[in-house]
Protein backbone atom coordinates (compact mmCIF):
# COMPACT_ATOMS: atom_id res chain seq x y z
CA UNK A 1 0.00 0.00 0.00
CA UNK A 2 1.13 3.88 -0.84
CA UNK A 3 0.74 6.15 1.62
CA UNK A 4 0.84 10.31 1.25
CA UNK A 5 1.07 12.83 4.01
CA UNK A 6 1.54 16.38 4.07
CA UNK A 7 3.66 17.64 6.67
CA UNK A 8 4.22 21.86 7.47
CA UNK A 9 6.75 22.73 9.57
CA UNK A 10 6.67 25.84 11.73
CA UNK A 11 9.54 27.89 13.17
CA UNK A 12 9.02 27.72 17.08
CA UNK A 13 7.94 30.86 18.63
CA UNK A 14 10.76 33.31 20.54
CA UNK A 15 11.22 32.08 23.77
CA UNK A 16 9.04 33.16 26.75
CA UNK A 17 11.31 34.59 29.89
CA UNK A 18 10.16 34.62 33.09
CA UNK A 19 12.32 36.60 35.89
CA UNK A 20 9.60 35.36 38.45
CA UNK A 21 8.80 31.23 39.26
CA UNK A 22 7.59 29.91 37.03
CA UNK A 23 3.82 27.94 37.78
CA UNK A 24 2.76 24.57 37.79
CA UNK A 25 0.30 22.44 35.95
CA UNK A 26 -1.46 19.44 37.24
CA UNK A 27 -2.75 16.97 34.80
CA UNK A 28 -3.83 13.43 35.24
CA UNK A 29 -4.32 10.71 32.38
CA UNK A 30 -6.44 7.50 33.03
CA UNK A 31 -6.96 4.32 31.39
CA UNK A 32 -10.59 4.96 32.53
CA UNK A 33 -12.78 5.95 29.42
CA UNK A 34 -9.91 5.42 26.97
CA UNK A 35 -9.03 2.23 25.18
CA UNK A 36 -5.91 -0.16 25.59
CA UNK A 37 -4.67 -2.99 22.93
CA UNK A 38 -2.00 -5.24 23.23
CA UNK A 39 0.47 -5.99 20.69
CA UNK A 40 1.56 -9.57 20.69
CA UNK A 41 3.59 -11.95 18.94
CA UNK A 42 3.22 -15.70 18.62
CA UNK A 43 0.79 -15.23 21.48
CA UNK A 44 2.98 -13.32 23.60
CA UNK A 45 2.19 -9.70 24.75
CA UNK A 46 5.30 -7.28 23.41
CA UNK A 47 3.55 -3.97 23.76
CA UNK A 48 0.78 -1.94 23.88
CA UNK A 49 -1.02 0.72 22.12
CA UNK A 50 -3.31 3.41 24.19
CA UNK A 51 -5.22 6.48 24.35
CA UNK A 52 -6.47 7.63 27.40
CA UNK A 53 -8.47 11.21 28.46
CA UNK A 54 -6.33 14.00 30.55
CA UNK A 55 -8.12 15.89 32.97
CA UNK A 56 -7.13 18.43 35.26
CA UNK A 57 -7.96 17.25 38.93
CA UNK A 58 -7.31 20.54 40.44
CA UNK A 59 -9.40 22.66 38.32
CA UNK A 60 -12.99 23.92 39.07
CA UNK A 61 -14.65 21.01 37.04
CA UNK A 62 -11.72 18.13 37.40
CA UNK A 63 -13.46 15.47 35.25
CA UNK A 64 -13.34 17.87 32.06
CA UNK A 65 -11.48 16.13 29.83
CA UNK A 66 -9.07 18.59 28.05
CA UNK A 67 -6.52 16.45 26.21
CA UNK A 68 -5.65 13.24 24.78
CA UNK A 69 -2.98 10.86 25.62
CA UNK A 70 -1.99 8.35 23.15
CA UNK A 71 1.23 6.07 21.93
CA UNK A 72 2.20 2.44 22.19
CA UNK A 73 5.46 0.76 24.36
CA UNK A 74 7.28 -2.16 23.73
CA UNK A 75 8.30 -4.71 26.39
CA UNK A 76 12.38 -5.24 26.11
CA UNK A 77 13.92 -7.97 27.40
CA UNK A 78 16.01 -6.92 30.64
CA UNK A 79 19.48 -6.29 29.45
CA UNK A 80 21.88 -4.59 31.40
CA UNK A 81 23.50 -2.03 28.37
CA UNK A 82 20.04 -0.75 28.25
CA UNK A 83 19.81 0.22 32.60
CA UNK A 84 23.47 0.43 33.28
CA UNK A 85 25.06 2.29 29.79
CA UNK A 86 22.40 4.02 28.75
CA UNK A 87 20.40 4.83 31.89
CA UNK A 88 16.76 3.62 31.07
CA UNK A 89 14.82 2.59 33.90
CA UNK A 90 11.90 -0.60 32.85
CA UNK A 91 9.13 2.02 33.30
CA UNK A 92 11.40 4.32 30.68
CA UNK A 93 11.15 0.91 28.28
CA UNK A 94 8.02 -0.05 28.85
CA UNK A 95 6.68 3.42 27.60
CA UNK A 96 8.88 3.42 24.39
CA UNK A 97 6.61 6.39 22.51
CA UNK A 98 3.49 8.89 23.85
CA UNK A 99 2.46 11.89 23.01
CA UNK A 100 -0.51 14.38 23.98
CA UNK A 101 -2.16 17.23 23.08
CA UNK A 102 -3.44 19.54 25.74
CA UNK A 103 -6.05 22.58 25.29
CA UNK A 104 -5.92 25.60 27.47
CA UNK A 105 -9.36 27.88 28.08
CA UNK A 106 -8.16 30.08 25.90
CA UNK A 107 -6.94 28.01 22.58
CA UNK A 108 -3.74 27.61 23.65
CA UNK A 109 -2.41 24.06 22.93
CA UNK A 110 0.43 22.57 24.49
CA UNK A 111 2.05 19.36 22.34
CA UNK A 112 4.00 16.90 24.30
CA UNK A 113 6.31 13.88 23.26
CA UNK A 114 7.60 11.48 25.88
CA UNK A 115 7.91 13.70 28.75
CA UNK A 116 9.18 16.96 26.92
CA UNK A 117 7.22 19.69 25.80
CA UNK A 118 7.94 20.09 22.41
CA UNK A 119 5.17 23.20 21.39
CA UNK A 120 2.63 25.51 23.59
CA UNK A 121 0.60 28.60 22.89
CA UNK A 122 -1.60 30.62 24.20
CA UNK A 123 -2.11 30.30 28.27
CA UNK A 124 0.21 27.29 28.08
CA UNK A 125 3.15 28.95 26.08
CA UNK A 126 5.10 29.31 29.26
CA UNK A 127 5.72 25.40 29.35
CA UNK A 128 7.51 25.26 25.64
CA UNK A 129 10.62 23.56 26.34
CA UNK A 130 9.39 22.20 30.00
CA UNK A 131 9.59 18.02 31.37
CA UNK A 132 7.15 16.91 32.71
CA UNK A 133 7.20 14.40 35.47
CA UNK A 134 4.92 11.22 35.76
CA UNK A 135 3.84 9.91 39.12
CA UNK A 136 1.62 7.09 38.86
CA UNK A 137 -0.98 6.89 41.28
CA UNK A 138 -2.91 3.39 40.41
CA UNK A 139 -2.29 0.44 37.81
CA UNK A 140 -4.94 -1.97 38.79
CA UNK A 141 -7.92 -1.52 37.92
CA UNK A 142 -7.55 1.19 36.25
CA UNK A 143 -3.85 3.33 35.57
CA UNK A 144 -4.18 6.41 37.09
CA UNK A 145 -1.09 9.02 36.63
CA UNK A 146 -0.54 12.74 37.81
CA UNK A 147 1.68 15.08 35.78
CA UNK A 148 3.34 17.90 36.59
Amino acid sequence: PNFVAEITLHEPPEPVHQEEESESIKLRITSEGGHYVPITSTGEKIGQTFQNPITMPDSSDPNQVVGVNQGYGFLFPQDSFITDVLGYSSPEQVLGNRHFALAGDDGGEMLVFNEQVLHATGSLRNYAGATLVEEILSTDPQYVADIT
